[in-house]
């Protein structure tokens, strides 16, 4: 049952029982009894895989960052919040923004992992499977920070962590860039971290 209430999204859970007029319990005896109503239960229980991305992406920054220990490199996995680029060219911190009152519109997205050692950079990284809502706009907000970093002549290297079903838009941008602007997924960033 641990595992089960870990896995389920709890609001759907509650909305379902209060639809149904029914306990946890008579929904679970219904489902052991009734595969088609355990099949039904199970869709409207499962959370979204597509509003997932921050724990995948997290887990795209530790496989690589387990790769890039072996050639001392770090990868230092940033909080959402916490190293932004500003449009005016800059890279803050958050103690930057607060203390210059920087407002949210004044940043782009913000950088997910930082880089040092014998590479030094940046990582933005994402996870996009299926299309519509936030997901069609994760091509845009990614080509707009690789767009900002070379106009500012950042010298470290940023790469653009994307893994994807959409092989068009990927193929798309990653033609765009290229030098100190790097389209990869994880596995090609475990390579190119091997080579160093």
């Amino acid at each position: 049952m641990k595992k089960f209430r870990d896995n389920i999204n709890h609001k759907e859970l509650i909305r379902l029982q209060e639809d149904m007029d029914k306990t946890f319990e008579q929904i679970i005896r219904e489902c052991s009894e009734n595969e088609m109503s355990m099949k039904l239960f199970a869709r409207l229980i499962a959370k979204n895989p597509t509003r997932q991305g921050t724990k995948d992406e997290s887990r795209q920054i530790e496989v690589c960052a387990e790769a890039a220990k072996l050639n001392d490199i770090t990868i230092k996995q940033l909080g959402n919040k916490e190293v932004r680029p500003s449009k005016d060219g800059r890279i803050l911190t958050l103690n930057d923004i607060k203390k210059e009152g920087i407002a949210k519109n004044e940043c782009l997205k913000s950088f997910d992992a930082e880089i040092s050692g014998k590479l030094t950079g940046f990582i933005a990284a994402k996870v996009v499977f299926g299309a519509g809502g936030h997901q069609d706009n994760v091509f845009e907000e990614l080509e707009t920070l690789g767009d900002w970093w070379l106009k500012h002549n950042h010298r470290d290297i940023l790469f653009l962590l994307v893994d994807t079903n959409m092989t068009e838009k990927f193929n798309v941008l990653k033609r765009k860039f290229n030098n100190s602007v790097l389209v990869v997924n994880h596995v090609c960033l475990q390579k190119i971290l091997s080579t160093f």
